[in-house]
């Protein structure tokens, strides 16, 4: 006798097989589990090898696959013959698969409710009751095929679209950063992307990451950005001088004039203009980052992240992680974040001093190999070895590895004064080869606050 969803459904697939597929479309990202019933969650474990190997099964197939001993504690084949003895109606299998996938979703609920009872009672820190939601959340939204394929006409139609709207108005292909460089080799940066800006300490890494906020804010773009070395008012100072122009040494000394304050306030007014979210907290774990975004994306959609910067976060020390493990999952979490969120990320790393020698590589991202494997684009800064001239700080940006396209080099006027990266020398892209140009110094300070990268 059928009593239950669980038991219909698979009684259902025994007798037609071909409705697999249905049935898959609804339970196939979901683990064994999703079955409460052990002869049921066995069958159905045989059912996916058969299905995954291309082979029929029956009753029988599945009798050999799930094992003379573990059918006899499961009840036999008498108890497995049951559960095709009297199947209401085979083609509902896929109304079968939702309410066994809804029991399961209230049964997981339910679970994570008395975890995180238990776990307040046990004088948890609100941060691991946080992460444990948070857990939970990145699980369901994780599995699930609703959005996980498409008809490749109509993929085909809307990246034709896509190229040609990019093609009319000559503009990048995704989030323009204002780095040239960096904007050539990728084409602006897209959704899902994982963007390292990687260098040895004071070469200007948090700079250039404030230009490049500042100027997808300028484009309408919406910008959360996590600081967890410099506070809100650190950050605010910097980027009303990379805005206004105006020296951040005097700013920070009291020695402003009556004319530099006119150019704050101008700057004042274009900031309240731009959509742009600051978080600063010092090791802040990357649970809670993930929360914060996570949190303001649901609002409205973020089109770009800014992290300042990775080492500084906090990982699951709770799972007995080395440092190297811990920032290892750190960087994958910030890569499945950037995908949930469908919004690059850009965050910053540290390199370790071999660094110092010379030209650093994508080897010296400190603390951990996996960073260099999660990201889409690393981008390595470091002090220019031939400076064209001595007038300003030069800097060398050297975008190194881009998974969907050519990296290049190019050498940056950087202004300490004012924190803006100021002019451009020649850029270096490996095949395909772009047109070249040599852009000379514009060390201007427009009051209308122009692009400065």
């Amino acid at each position: 006798m059928v009593d239950s969803p669980e038991r219909a459904l698979v009684g259902s697939l025994l007798l037609s097989p071909k409705y697999m597929a249905d049935v898959l479309d609804i339970l196939g990202d979901y683990p064994p589990e999703v079955f409460r019933d052990e002869m049921c969650r066995a069958a159905w474990q045989v059912m996916l090898e058969s299905d995954s190997d291309g082979k029929a099964f029956d009753v029988l197939t599945v009798k050999e696959g799930i094992g003379a001993e573990q059918l006899e504690r499961l009840g036999g084949m008498t108890a497995l013959a049951d559960i095709t003895g009297s199947v209401p109606a085979a083609y509902n299998a896929p109304r079968y698969a939702e309410t066994v996938l809804a029991d399961y979703i209230c049964r997981r609920c339910n679970t994570v409710g008395h975890d995180l009872i238990e776990l307040s009672g046990s004088g948890a820190k609100p941060e691991e009751l946080l992460e444990k939601v948070d857990s939970f959340s990145l699980e369901m939204a994780a599995t699930g095929v609703a959005s996980g394929f498409i008809e490749v006409g109509d993929l085909a139609e809307e990246t034709v679209d896509r190229l040609e709207k990019m093609a009319k108005s000559d503009s990048v292909d995704g989030i323009a950063t204002g780095v040239p460089i960096l904007d050539r080799c990728t084409g602006g940066l897209k959704e899902s992307d994982m963007v390292v800006l990687a260098a040895r300490p004071s070469v200007g890494k948090t700079a250039v990451a404030l230009n490049v906020a500042r100027n997808t804010a300028r484009d309408g773009k919406r910008v959360l950005l996590f600081s967890l070395e410099m506070s809100r008012e650190q950050l605010m100072n910097r980027m009303l001088c990379i805005d206004a122009g105006v020296d951040s040494q005097r700013l920070r000394d009291g020695w402003q004039i009556e004319t530099e304050i006119a150019k704050l306030r101008k700057s004042q007014e274009r900031f309240r203009e731009m959509d742009i979210i600051i978080a600063d907290k010092p090791n802040m774990p990357i649970a809670e980052v993930k929360r914060i975004a996570r949190k303001l994306n649901n609002r409205k959609q973020l089109d770009l992240i800014v992290i300042d910067y990775l080492q500084l976060m906090s990982g699951p020390k709770s799972k007995g992680f080395g440092r190297q493990e811990e920032v290892a999952e750190m960087s994958r979490q910030v890569k499945q974040m950037a995908r949930e969120m469908k919004c690059p990320v850009l965050i910053l790393s540290q390199l370790n001093r071999a660094g110092d020698q010379g030209r650093p590589s994508v080897a010296n991202l400190r603390e951990s190999g996996a960073i260099e494997q999660d990201a889409d684009i690393v981008v390595l800064m470091s002090p220019a070895e031939d400076p064209p001239n001595q007038d300003y700080s030069w800097i060398t940006m050297d975008v190194a590895k881009n998974r969907n396209g050519p990296v290049g080099i190019q050498d940056a006027a950087f202004d300490p004064r004012t924190q803006r990266v100021l002019g451009l020398a020649e850029a270096t892209v490996e095949e395909p080869v772009f047109e070249q140009e040599t852009d000379g110094i514009e060390d201007t300070y427009e009051e209308d606050g122009d692009e400065l990268l």
